[in-house]
């Protein structure tokens, strides 16, 4: 990408998007010089939370770690001043918020600071998610057949590998629990079970799943794909998290709503086109089992630190700790967060949830809350539905309104 140098100071990964996207269809001319009047989709408040609170949680990460380079005491080269880089050598991270019920996205933090790197890390970087990719999993499973309480056991297993090797994978406390509910499994982010799960449906369905949710990424027909082992973007995996927290219900993310030349005329209008991508059942059981992460599992320092909106999510990170995520959501907020350096080496030891704790998401919904809105739980299918087949798709179900 050629870097851009000019005033964006506000929202500037953001802003960048919507120049990138007018100039590819408007031209250079018009975005300059027409008088284009472009309405969007950003929410200010979040956002500018959403900058504070990646930086100063990152700043104390780096504190913590004791990082020699840190965003604040980084130099950038003199070798040529108008030249932006796109890679940094500090700590960096990444925020996605969206509104499941339209796919509005009303905050998106790129990077840390946007005149040292115009890079994206939440719409350009693709890195493997971890265990941030488990409800995939038990989505497919969910929806052909499995229940929350059916049992697995945690025991170490070997499998034949595509090369003739052994594929010998293991727990990250490397310990092994024996017979669990797939709830609690997920719940722990247990590895052995998620992986059997994934043998049992099959690789390729749990892509076509992935895919239908929202991941475009190329995705490895292997049993690591368990464990989150193909890369992807923020972006598409707090979307696709967004079909959970909507019900079934599938809306890409929009950021521009309309787009005005300077006499009022009408040249781009885009409004949400939701698609029923998993049945309500599915996601409903899905959003308990991701609550149930939230209540008493990996995600629970979140209510120690007094976050206590009804919610569900999940935590992520790749081996080595390179790559640390979280996305959660709320009936009508979805947010992403990847942590970690822009060339892939380790963060740290013991960064499981550094991303939830580095991009204070809870702050996020507390501050949607604070305005006003009344406290949402998340609505559960009605039993007649509970008590069928979703694959046979028997319930019927207003679709929500896009707002």
């Amino acid at each position: 990408m050629t870097p851009q140098r000019y005033s964006n100071d506000r929202a500037p990964y953001f802003t960048e998007m919507v120049r990138l996207h007018l100039d590819e269809r408007y031209g250079s001319n018009s975005v300059y010089e027409g008088g284009l009047k472009v309405y969007t989709t950003l929410d200010a408040d979040l956002q500018q939370a959403a900058e504070r609170a990646v930086e100063k949680q990152l700043s104390g990460l780096e504190a913590n770690l004791k990082l020699k380079v840190t965003h604040a005491n980084f130099v950038v080269p003199s070798v040529d001043s108008m030249r932006v880089s796109l890679m940094t050598p500090y700590l960096q991270g990444a925020l996605v918020a969206i509104d499941p019920r339209n796919g509005y996205v009303r905050a998106l933090v790129g990077g840390r600071d946007w005149n040292q790197s115009n890079f994206n890390r939440a719409t350009q970087a693709r890195r493997q998610p971890g265990s941030a990719f488990k409800p995939f999993v038990y989505t497919a499973a969910m929806d052909n057949g499995f229940r929350p309480t059916d049992i697995v056991v945690d025991e170490p297993v070997s499998f034949p590998g595509a090369d003739g090797k052994l594929y010998q994978p293991g727990n990250y406390d490397r310990t092994f629990r024996g017979p669990v509910t797939l709830r609690y499994a997920l719940q722990m982010s247990i590895n052995m079970p998620a992986i059997k799960v994934l043998r049992k449906v099959g690789t390729s369905l749990v892509a076509s799943y992935a895919r239908r949710m929202g991941i475009k990424s190329p995705l490895g027909q292997n049993l690591s794909l368990a464990l989150g082992s193909s890369e992807v973007t923020l972006l598409e995996m707090t979307s696709a998290y967004g079909v959970l927290a909507n019900r079934g219900i599938r809306n890409e993310p929009l950021y521009i709503l309309k787009v005005e030349d300077k006499n009022g005329n009408v040249l781009e209008k885009n409004s949400p086109r939701p698609t029923e991508v998993l049945s309500e059942e599915t996601a409903g059981v899905m959003t308990s089992m991701l609550q149930s992460v939230m209540d008493h599992g990996t995600g629970a320092p979140s209510r120690a630190m007094g976050f206590t909106l009804p919610a569900a999510g999940k935590t992520g990170t790749m081996d080595e700790y390179m790559d640390a995520w979280f996305v959660g959501y709320t009936p009508s907020l979805v947010s992403g967060v990847w942590v970690g350096f822009d060339v892939k080496k380790t963060i740290g030891s013991g960064m499981t949830g550094a991303a939830r704790r580095a991009a204070g998401v809870d702050r996020l919904h507390d501050l949607r809350h604070a305005r006003g809105r009344p406290v949402e739980d998340f609505p559960f299918p009605p039993a007649s539905c509970r008590a069928r087949s979703a694959r046979r798709r028997v319930c019927s179900r207003p679709r929500p309104a896009p707002t």
